[in-house]
């Protein structure tokens, strides 16, 4: 019998779809550039190609978040700083909690049957202030955060 459950928080919990689409428009709302469908296209296909180097090894998760925009905007000629931008893109993900249908509802009802944790590779402050604003985070007893391979990164456990 399980005792113990993990979760992850993107696309398991919380919609991060929906909550990345919220961000990347507050984002570029904040910075006065169109958000057109040619450069979300493109974000979208520049992100999943650096998560994909990252997942084989080819680069560090911080490469993948603080270079992602620069080349987008470099793609584009837009005139911004993409570190920055990252900056603004993970405070405006931070505020998105849409929740996966059903998920606080199957929490709530194995809370007391099993111990729950949760493991991301998420960026440590945008998870915790998501799971605070959603009410899920007293659910688990504990949260693994941060996306770094080494385990003495002890920074993002919780």
């Amino acid at each position: 019998m399980y005792q113990v459950l993990l979760f992850d928080a993107d696309n398991t919990l919380f919609d991060f779809d929906a909550c990345e689409q919220q961000a990347l428009i507050a984002a570029f709302q904040q910075y006065h550039i169109d958000l057109t469908a040619p450069i979300l296209s493109c974000f979208h296909a520049i992100n999943a190609d650096l998560w994909g180097k990252y997942e084989r090894g080819e680069l560090s998760r911080e490469e993948v978040v603080y270079t992602r925009f620069q080349k987008l905007f470099s793609r584009f000629g837009i005139a911004a700083d993409g570190v920055r931008f990252e900056h603004t893109y993970q405070s405006k993900l931070a505020q998105g909690h849409q929740l996966m249908e059903g998920a606080e509802v199957l929490l709530r009802a194995l809370k007391p049957r099993y111990r729950l944790f949760l493991v991301s590779n998420g960026v440590v402050a945008t998870q915790i202030q998501r799971l605070h604003d959603s009410g899920l985070y007293p659910l688990f007893e504990r949260i693994f955060l941060g996306g770094n391979r080494q385990p003495q990164a002890t920074a993002g456990f919780f």
